[in-house]
């Protein structure tokens, strides 16, 4: 079940019943009202007065399209004696009538338009925006050429891969035969794989270098073949001095790109992820940001809540859990997500459980999952459970129209034959 979150001002002082004319106008359908009528029709023949179980609230109501293949919680918030706003909460499972769904909905109001998000969520983004500084970490995060490198890193064969390579050779520039060598050997990878690898722009930078053909080492490097043979050409000696063999020559070598390290080795493609996966079912999202001198790693606002993610692409320790409830606490966030590619120790479980009964956000943990899949479908699950807990908090709030939910989403109003 996808919800979506919107709102439209109404400038002019119009009560809720004449909003939802203009609606059912459109061809929507009162939830409510329908199953009151079939409840009335049932309890009509037996001569007694049943009172109908939902309540009818004067600013609220649960509408259907007319194929009930989406629902829409509308709700009328006064912000002031001239100014209020509609939200518009869509449930539906296709984004196609959904947006159908709000197409009717703006058109029932003239000239304005659909703001996404509730009237709250405004606010609360607004906040956001005005409090969140973007960190040297969010300035990489927004550029393309560092983006085109996270997206190679989600892959976790690839990171594998380049994990081993960095700690053998570092930043160091390398011939591509001495890789073609060494990745076959720690990897079991082809070497028609490995050229790709090598050849892939955005994990490596190809030079020129004066090196060795024996042991690879890259003395002189020159952004063009011509001027790394003439520079070779003046040389007194051609022996190397790591190996000291004769054998110096041009040699095409191959450096990993600063920002594909920088994504590797400080685990900034577990950020990059996570905010992609968030962002589309967000109001508001941001990755690497500053609050009050804190670095938070990925804030989102979704369904009325605002989410920190802290990020971790190794162990997260008990450090690292202290250092986050100040942030969360900083931020004024319903919800600390604890996300780390390796299994959080039974004694960090321990404390995150003792805290939980102490800080007045939630806790949720997304842990040991390393493959850009599981990691997405991970946060995607609970994603979802975040919305519906705005569901029940509306309906819970003013009605009993959440015990409807279960019904509904099977199939949306059932009319006996004949009704109307």
């Amino acid at each position: 079940m996808k919800i979506q979150t919107w709102h439209i001002p109404i400038p002019e002082k119009v009560s809720f019943e004449e909003i939802k004319k203009q609606l059912l106008g459109k061809g929507f359908i009162s939830v409510v009202d329908e199953a009151g009528k079939i409840f009335r029709k049932y309890t009509e023949p037996f001569k007694i007065t049943i009172p109908f179980p939902f309540v009818t609230i004067p600013s609220s109501d649960l509408l259907s399209s007319q194929d009930g293949n989406a629902l829409c919680y509308t709700e009328l918030v006064k912000e002031s004696e001239e100014t209020q706003r509609l939200d518009l909460i869509v449930i539906s499972e296709d984004e196609l009538v959904a947006s159908q769904l709000l197409t009717d909905c703006e058109s029932a109001f003239g000239e304005q338009k659909l703001i996404k998000g509730t009237s709250q969520e405004a606010q609360i983004a607004k906040r956001l925006k005005k409090e969140l500084k973007q960190s040297t970490h969010g300035r990489m995060l927004s550029d393309p050429e560092f983006i085109s490198s996270l997206e190679v890193l989600c892959d976790s064969s690839i990171r594998e891969q380049f994990h081993s390579f960095v700690e053998t050779f570092g930043d160091s520039a390398i011939s591509g035969a001495i890789i073609e060598e060494i990745f076959p050997k720690v990897k079991r990878l082809k070497k028609s794989e490995v050229r790709r690898l090598i050849n892939d722009e955005r994990l490596f930078s190809k030079q020129f270098s004066i090196g060795c053909n024996r042991c690879g080492t890259s003395h002189l490097t020159f952004p063009t073949n011509e001027e790394a043979q003439e520079s070779l050409n003046h040389s007194i000696s051609r022996k190397c001095f790591r190996c000291g063999e004769n054998a110096l020559d041009v040699i095409e070598t191959f450096k990993l790109r600063e920002a594909f390290l920088k994504g590797l080795t400080q685990g900034l493609w577990l950020e990059y992820l996570v905010h992609q996966v968030v962002q589309p079912l967000s109001i508001f999202s941001i990755a690497g940001v500053v609050l009050e001198n804190f670095e938070m790693d990925v804030v989102s606002l979704t369904a009325e809540n605002v989410i920190l993610f802290e990020c971790k692409d190794t162990s997260f320790g008990e450090r690292d859990f202290w250092m986050s409830v100040p942030k969360a606490q900083a931020l004024n966030a319903n919800t600390l997500w604890i996300v780390t590619t390796e299994p959080l120790h039974e004694n960090v479980k321990r404390i995150i459980e003792g805290q939980k009964r102490q800080v007045r956000f939630e806790i949720f943990i997304t842990e040991g999952l390393v493959d850009q899949h599981s990691i997405t479908s991970n946060i995607s699950q609970k994603l979802e459970q975040v919305q519906n807990s705005l569901l029940r908090h509306l309906f819970t709030r003013e009605s009993e129209l959440y015990r409807l939910l279960p019904t509904l989403r099977r199939s949306f109003l059932t009319r006996p034959t004949g009704h109307l």
